[in-house]
């Protein structure tokens, strides 16, 4: 029986990238691994979320302020006031967030993998708020506000902020305000908000 190379050549091209992708190394790298027989090093992977970015803000699109309690989920989404801009189903374009992006973004900056459990990309908007009601990431505690703590995440149906542990939170919610800090509020009437705890930053859950 004779083999056609064209099938199996491109059958392993598509292999390689399907590799690449699921690890994150890039196409080149993976391919001289497999060439050489040798793994891949972790410092060989791409890092899709230092581009593009900066030193202060490696995620893309505003520098981070000067944070609340240093590396806490709070700190990292109140040093965003004022310096993000409000886009509906944002990113792209880069610089802009609506709600579940934001939190998408500050979890990633606080090295937390997001619901999908992909790494964070500012340019692509990532998960919504209703994949952020079903995360295993994250636990309920409460449907009121006042048992929200600071780094909790508040989430609606069609909104969802982080919570600063005084009442209010910190949300991408319009045009007009950008990233700001309001009370804890959902922004359809008849919608149901659910408090949820990260489970990575409260030590786990018995």
């Amino acid at each position: 029986m004779t083999v056609k190379l064209g099938p199996v050549i491109a059958i392993g091209v598509g292999s390689l990238f399907v590799y690449s992708g699921v690890r994150g190394f890039s196409i080149l790298k993976s391919a001289q691994n497999l060439i050489q027989g040798t793994t891949p090093m972790a410092g060989q992977q791409t890092n899709l979320l230092a581009q593009p970015g900066n030193a202060a803000d490696p995620y893309g699109g505003g520098q981070l302020g000067k944070p609340g309690p240093t590396g806490s989920l709070a700190g990292i989404a109140e040093s965003f006031i004022g310096k993000l801009t409000y886009h509906f189903g944002g990113p792209p374009p880069m610089g802009t967030v609506d709600c579940s992006s934001f939190a998408s973004k500050c979890l990633a900056l606080a090295g937390i993998s997001n619901p999908g459990g992909s790494p964070y990309d500012p340019r692509s908007h990532g998960p919504t708020t209703l994949s952020y009601l079903s995360w295993n990431g994250a636990k309920t505690i409460g449907h009121d506000a006042s048992v929200a703590q600071a780094g909790d995440l508040c989430v609606w149906q069609t909104h969802m902020g982080i919570a600063m542990g005084d009442g209010t939170m910190v949300s991408a919610r319009d045009p007009a305000e950008g990233v700001g800090r309001d009370q804890i509020a959902g922004d359809m009437p008849g919608e149901f908000l659910f408090v949820r705890r990260v489970i990575a930053l409260s030590g786990g859950f018995s």
